[in-house]
């Protein structure tokens, strides 16, 4: 487990550092052209998957139960306070059986709830967060902004470019 909390921590401080060089205008430009929405939107979203961890404490894990049009989509500043608290929580997070509970259909409210670890959802939120930073990457780069080559990329794909570069430049 602490190795999965060592790499979402990694991944948090980069994400962290990419959005403290942003401008506040381009954190929450919304992309509408793409129906891809703001960075501040996606940042808020992978967060709030973090913070569905806490409900570890009462055994069940809900991703459904979001803060749509939280202020974090708005401000560059509370998202790094808020990745700040996360990257504190997760040292505390101990592997447990929990229940993971979700909406499984867009036409009616069918809910659904299965059995999970800890660790299981703690590798779910690195393999979610990366997607997302993958769209954040794709949203700046748009806007004309140089994004580090490897946010966003996950680790497979980061260790298999490794693996074929050649030897001798």
């Amino acid at each position: 487990m602490l190795m999965l909390i060592q790499a979402n921590h990694a991944l948090l401080e980069q994400a962290a550092t990419l959005m403290s060089e942003l401008d506040e205008m381009d954190y929450v430009q919304p992309m509408q052209a793409f129906a891809s929405g703001s960075i501040g939107q996606h940042l808020r979203h992978v967060l709030d998957h973090y913070h569905a961890l806490y409900g570890h404490q009462q055994g069940l894990i809900d991703y459904d139960h979001r803060r749509r049009d939280n202020p974090v989509e708005s401000s560059k500043i509370l998202a790094l306070t808020e990745i700040q608290r996360i990257l504190a929580m997760l040292p505390t997070l101990i592997d447990q059986p929990v229940r993971v509970r979700s909406e499984i259909s867009p036409h009616a409210q069918q809910v659904d709830e299965m059995n999970s670890s800890l660790k299981r959802e703690l590798l779910f939120v690195t393999s979610h967060a990366v997607h997302h930073f993958a769209l954040i990457a794709l949203l700046l780069r748009l806007q004309g902004i140089v994004v580090p080559t490897d946010f966003g990329v996950a680790p497979a794909t980061l260790n298999h470019q490794r693996q074929q570069q050649p030897l001798f430049s």
